[in-house]
């Protein structure tokens, strides 16, 4: 098996391994999603910048440049484009600038377990919104 080639300086560690794993580029499943490889298992993997835990200089700014040329499309409807006072357009504009935090985009509708409330689909794994974490509501 041929090693898989990566750039050595687009490191970055993750939750259940110590070792550092090497972006790659992407590997076109979902928005936000990085191809990687880890050498101590001899596998390639997808990884979203919420789960990255340490990671080079070089790795933050391949990451932000990844993420912004990845974000999903401005929302248009029927006849094109919408006007900036529409609520989607609101909800996107929330929705990108949370995507560059977390790097996570999912294209279904969920809600908080806790209060209901819709969550953006840049939210962060978990299904409890941000308020909700903030002010501890079990």
């Amino acid at each position: 098996m041929q090693q898989p080639q990566y750039d050595e300086q687009l490191w970055f560690t993750q939750e259940g391994c110590d070792e550092k794993h090497f972006l790659q580029g992407n590997p076109h499943t979902f928005h936000g999603r990085m191809a990687a490889w880890c050498p101590r298992e001899q596998a390639g993997l997808c990884v979203s910048k919420s789960e990255m835990l340490e990671c080079s200089l070089a790795t933050r700014y391949w990451v932000q440049g990844f993420l912004s040329g990845n974000e999903p499309a401005y929302p248009v409807d029927d006849d094109g484009y919408l006007e900036d006072d529409d609520p989607r357009i609101k909800k996107w504009r929330a929705a990108i600038q949370l995507f560059a935090k977390t790097g996570l985009w999912v294209d279904h509708e969920r809600v908080c377990e806790r209060c209901g409330k819709e969550l953006l689909p840049s939210s962060p794994a978990g299904l409890i919104c941000e308020r909700c974490l903030e002010d501890g509501i079990e």
